[in-house]
């Protein structure tokens, strides 16, 4: 028979080997030799030990090992059995096993485990590039963004520039958002895509708000957006930011496949109680029913007509569906055909909104604002300076640090409330500072980074940071974050 079979006294004494044992270790007939002759250094001890083990306790012996090859020279694995027979007294009279090669089965199994390292590997260099690579492009959107936004509410802009700098800070914010995308798909991609959830959320404002970006761009296509809101209930417990992304990738993608002198229509309903329905319909280049189930795969892309070529990454629709379904909600497209449009439909839950008695708290809160004292850390020179500029215009008293030592050496020397400080600087950790500050100075801190993986976040909270925002920084976003924090006592 092919399997090699093998008996042994009770006392684990092996007294007989079949001839596919003698024909494998090449022994000619009649030679006997013992099996812990044949096996491989590494494994004779535990398998002496296991076999040992066995005939002490009569259980059942089961062992992989490697066995010499003489026809190759090398040691091939095999998978070791036995079990005892017994008399009629239950004492065990005898041991019968068998030696399975499984050798091609272990290396399948190698190379499997070493195929999957290898794959883990190079997500994780792929995860640290993408990292990387969205630190690099939003520490200059920085100072950009808050400048433009700055300018944007001076009140001598004439209005014409007002507008022009408003449609600067919408494309910086935009930019932010391509950068968002990207780190999403390893996000999601890992089952690790998480929602700020908080509520209640207006559907409607957030669709204006998306309505104001986009405007400008069908502006240049000459695309008419029609919004007709008209659900009474339009609001929703969810992450806002994360609903907003959905609802710019739908616009701009509907702004995008539409010609020019086309429309865009948004609309809301409530088909049931308790139920949104948000819908984008466009009269743009439509979509073939091959094409239409795979629209919300990653990286796929709707074909252009030829004189416009294919634009974009192909993840915006992938990132609006998990978005979508982390809410509770489902989101789904549909097209009579190539050039007949497309109309993508939300569905979502509502929920009952915080009334006026509620919101009340937050008029009193602002009204009764403080200023801080401030220790700002940036390496950046260009978002140090307009950062540290608005903070005094909104009456803090801010120091600046451009590194670890300077920061640390005002902290010596002075009382702050608030540490704002970036994660990576030139001569240190931001992580490791904030925690000495913390440690020695009973400081806490809100994180500005480039770095905004989940990872990231838990490092900062971890720290001591009460708050981490994703650079390029909202100003505004900043100060009510500073409010919230409030001085230390």
């Amino acid at each position: 028979m092919p399997q090699i079979v093998w008996m042994a006294q009770a006392d684990g004494h092996l007294d007989y080997y079949n001839a596919r044992w003698r024909e494998l270790m090449g022994l000619s007939e009649g030679k006997e030799q013992s099996w812990t002759a044949f096996v491989h250094p590494d494994d004779l001890e535990s398998s002496i030990q296991r076999w040992d083990r066995s005939v002490e306790t009569g259980q059942q012996y089961e062992n992989k090992q490697r066995f010499l090859d003489p026809r190759s020279g090398g040691y091939r694995w095999f998978l070791a059995r036995a079990a005892p027979e017994r008399n009629e007294e239950g004492e065990i009279a005898r041991w019968y096993g068998t030696w399975t090669d499984i050798d091609d089965l272990v290396c399948a199994e190698e190379r499997t485990r070493r195929a999957r390292e290898e794959a883990e590997h190079t997500n994780r260099a792929k995860d640290n590039f993408l990292a990387a690579l969205s630190h690099e492009l939003r520490t200059p959107l920085t100072p950009v963004l808050m400048a433009a936004a700055e300018l944007e509410q001076e009140p001598a802009i004439q209005p014409q520039f007002r507008e022009q700098l408003g449609m600067m800070r919408r494309n910086i914010e935009l930019e932010a958002r391509l950068i968002d995308d990207l780190l999403d798909l390893t996000r999601v991609s890992r089952g690790k895509l998480k929602l700020t959830i908080a509520g209640p959320i207006d559907v409607h404002a957030l669709l204006v708000h998306t309505e104001q970006i986009v405007r400008s761009t069908a502006r240049a296509k000459s695309v008419t957006l029609h919004f007709a809101l008209k659900a009474c209930e339009h609001h929703v417990a969810g992450d806002a930011a994360r609903l907003h992304q959905v609802f710019w990738n739908l616009l701009k993608n509907a702004i995008k496949f539409t010609p020019n002198s086309g429309r865009v229509t948004v609309r809301t309903s409530n088909p049931g109680r308790g139920q949104i329905v948000i819908t984008v319909d466009d009269s743009g280049m439509g979509i073939d029913q091959q094409t239409l189930p795979l629209v919300f795969h990653a990286f796929e892309r709707a074909e252009m007509p030829q004189s416009q070529p294919a634009t974009g990454l192909g993840l915006g629709l992938s990132l609006s569906k998990a978005i979508v379904e982390l809410h509770g909600g489902n989101i789904r497209a549909e097209s009579p055909g190539p050039g007949l449009g497309a109309v993508f439909t939300i569905e979502l839950a509502t929920v009952v909104p915080l009334s006026i008695t509620q919101t009340s708290g937050t008029h009193q809160e602002q009204a009764e604002r403080k200023t801080y004292r401030i220790l700002l850390v940036e390496d950046h020179e260009p978002t140090l300076a307009v950062l540290s500029k608005l903070l005094r215009q909104k009456g803090h008293d801010v120091f600046t640090a451009a590194n670890v030592k300077s920061a640390l050496v005002l902290a010596a020397g002075h009382s702050f409330d608030v540490v704002v400080s970036d994660i990576g600087l030139p001569d240190g950790d931001g992580i490791e500072m904030m925690l000495q500050l913390t440690s020695e100075y009973g400081l806490r801190g809100i994180a500005l980074s480039g770095y905004g993986m989940a990872e990231d976040f838990a490092k900062t909270q971890e720290a001591g940071f009460l708050a981490h925002l994703v650079k390029p920084v909202n100003f505004e976003h900043l100060h009510h974050v500073l409010q919230q924090v409030g001085p230390t006592v």
